[in-house]
């Protein structure tokens, strides 16, 4: 009889309470307790408080919810698309959508990679520069006409020989007479046109007028420096020794600087790739859980507690 005249005044209590509660700005929280009813304690019944509340700005509880309303909704998951396309353009950035704390690796990297690339270009650029000037002030002072830029292949070919040898080495005699010392550039070119077309002639000669005469002498023109890029170093050997240096830590530079390229182009494959299996696979980041602690009643001094895991 004591029990039933106790709910009874409880249920009663409690509806007039939501009444008053209800009209004072009361808004919905989604809270857990494990602390006891004391009317429920008082009649001997034990059992949680609430399944859920409502709370009022300053975070005193007004009522409990019914326990339909206290399942929070579950997050959107994460689209491996836009993750993909994410880490695909800016590595990271994907891992930062799904909330991995390895994105930071990612970008890093992208980041250093970069001011690496950057570095070794200029270095590159400045030296390729440098030892184009030196070329044309010291070794090609004897070229005829205005200042042209050749090939990589032709500085190059500084540093293996002295020097480049006549293109025309008799100009008053008719037609075109090879360079025939073989100690410079075109002297060389002109043995090898031999070798390859005047064969199996012991003494490597043949008449001018002769097809294969004029085969050797197409491969002579085709390879050979013109007047417009003739170079000696001759009395400047010690200069010749400053443009090799520089001409092959100009080409390390910007070897350095294509290799890292390829590390930026796998750094962004890779990323994408993690980010679109991560997706796929919805794997939580333990980083991402988090618990919140919320006070109840003051006078009942009770704690919620809330436990929001996000993948």
């Amino acid at each position: 009889m004591v029990r039933t005249l106790a709910s009874s005044l409880a249920v009663l209590l409690s509806a007039q309470a939501v009444a008053g509660q209800t009209a004072s700005g009361c808004m919905p929280v989604q809270v857990m307790s494990g602390a006891l009813d004391p009317l429920s304690a008082t009649l001997g019944h034990a059992g949680p408080a609430a399944s859920g509340a409502y709370a009022r700005t300053d975070g005193t509880l007004c009522r409990r919810l019914p326990p339909e309303t206290l399942q929070e909704q579950a997050p959107e998951p994460p689209s491996p698309g836009r993750a993909f396309l994410f880490s695909a353009l800016l590595p990271g950035m994907g891992q930062r959508y799904l909330d991995q704390g390895r994105w930071i690796a990612y970008l890093g990297i992208e980041v250093w990679a970069w001011i690496q690339f950057i570095d070794e270009r200029n270095d590159g650029s400045s030296l390729r520069t440098d030892y184009q000037d030196l070329a044309w002030s010291v070794a090609r002072r004897v070229s005829s006409g205005p200042r042209i830029e050749g090939d990589f292949e032709y500085y190059e070919a500084l540093t293996k020989f002295v020097d480049s040898g006549a293109y025309d080495a008799d100009p008053g005699a008719p037609g075109l007479q090879p360079e025939i010392d073989a100690g410079t550039f075109n002297g060389s070119i002109w043995q090898l046109a031999r070798e390859i077309f005047l064969a199996p002639d012991s003494t490597g000669s043949a008449p001018v007028d002769s097809p294969a005469y004029r085969r050797a002498l197409e491969y002579y023109q085709e390879r050979s420096i013109t007047p417009a890029f003739t170079w000696s170093w001759s009395e400047n050997e010690l200069q010749q020794t400053v443009y090799e240096d520089l001409i092959q830590q100009s080409d390390e530079n910007l070897r350095n600087s294509t290799t890292i390229l390829g590390v930026i182009l796998a750094n962004h494959v890779v990323s994408a790739v993690d980010a679109l299996i991560s997706a796929r696979l919805r794997i939580p980041d333990p980083d991402a859980l988090s618990m919140h602690v919320v006070p109840l009643l003051d006078r009942r001094r009770d704690w919620a507690f809330v436990v929001r895991l996000t993948p």
